[in-house]
């Protein structure tokens, strides 16, 4: 959504979503597994909401991140996850079981990327 002054409107992250979108891929992959088809409109949903978590996340990370020093530990993980979610995003495929899966595998790295930084950046209690 743009706004007046032509700037983009920026939407929350909203992580219980992300993740609950996450789960709901994987119940479909258990059903999947179990030859119980999903519903295809369903998936179609499913698909959309995960690209659309998938972008916020791929925008959350590269702010939460940017500062990392190239030759830290972690430096290569969140690269890999960035390009990973970059090619997801530029090109999404159809919502099939096996692209459902990998929108929400894509999530779920760069959920776990944004909840380590947020423990890291989280000020210590002292006992």
């Amino acid at each position: 959504m743009t706004e007046p002054n032509g700037a983009r409107e920026t939407l929350p992250l909203d992580v219980v979503a992300a993740d609950a979108a996450v789960r709901r891929a994987d119940e479909i992959a258990t059903q999947a597994q179990q030859h119980r088809p999903p519903d295809d409109q369903a998936l179609a949903l499913l698909a959309e909401e995960l690209i659309g978590h998938l972008m916020l996340l791929l925008t959350a990370a590269a702010a939460e991140y940017e500062a990392l020093p190239p030759g830290a530990r972690l430096r290569p993980v969140v690269d890999g996850a960035a390009r990973a979610a970059g090619s997801l995003l530029a090109r999404p495929g159809p919502a099939t079981v096996a692209n459902v899966l990998v929108l929400a595998g894509a999530c779920r790295l760069l959920l776990v990327l944004h909840l380590a930084r947020q423990t890291v950046a989280a000020p210590r209690r002292s006992s």
